[in-house]
């Protein structure tokens, strides 16, 4: 799918999208180990706050505050040329199919990682639209960005480095044990 810069989501489309989107079969959002959907709980969205997350993305991203849940998602999309390099064909170009690749990639790590390290290294994924290139997904509120870490490590609020790269570490051991050749069943579920 061609997300265009007429296709974008922003601050104001978005309560609409969500309203739309929230009660799809295919839509999952777990609050506290309950689902909640509009039959559930019609009041999830009510009062939802939307703010744009700012600097070094390629995709356009929100930050989603649902104060009926006391929760936050995270949403970005992926146009068809770099989000901070400009609209449209003036911009530099870029498939918007890269948010599709980065889900094959989530499933993939899941999988390899099982249902005990997937929820622990992993984001949850609420809602994947295809059409629109749009995910939604957990937000980790009070974590800093690695990028933020790697680039400044002085900088670093509330950080202990030495922790993040042993996680870090610890995550790409894991996925590259369970994907190499010599491992037949390629699942880590210890």
């Amino acid at each position: 799918m061609t997300v265009t810069a007429a296709d974008i989501l922003t601050t104001e489309s978005i309560p609409k999208y969500l309203e739309q989107v929230w009660g799809l079969p295919d839509f999952t959002f777990t609050n506290d180990s309950t689902v909640a959907t509009p039959t559930d709980d019609n009041n999830a969205l009510q009062g939802m706050k939307v703010d744009t997350i700012q600097g070094g993305n390629v995709n356009y991203a929100f930050c989603i505050e649902l104060p009926a849940l006391q929760k936050k998602m995270f949403l970005k999309q992926a146009p068809e040329f770099v989000a901070i390099m400009g609209d449209g064909p003036d911009g530099f170009p870029l498939t918007s199919e890269r948010m599709q690749r980065e889900m094959d990639v989530y499933t993939e790590w899941k999988t390899l990682l099982g249902e005990t390290l997937g929820p622990k290294y992993l984001p949850e994924i609420y809602y994947f639209d295809r059409k629109s290139m749009v995910v939604i997904m957990e937000f980790f509120d009070g974590y800093e960005l690695l990028d933020h870490i790697l680039v400044d490590p002085d900088g670093a609020t509330n950080l202990n480095t030495d922790l993040v790269g042993s996680y870090l570490g610890d995550f790409m051991g894991k996925v590259h044990a369970a994907s190499h050749s010599s491992n037949q069943n390629g699942n880590l579920s210890q």
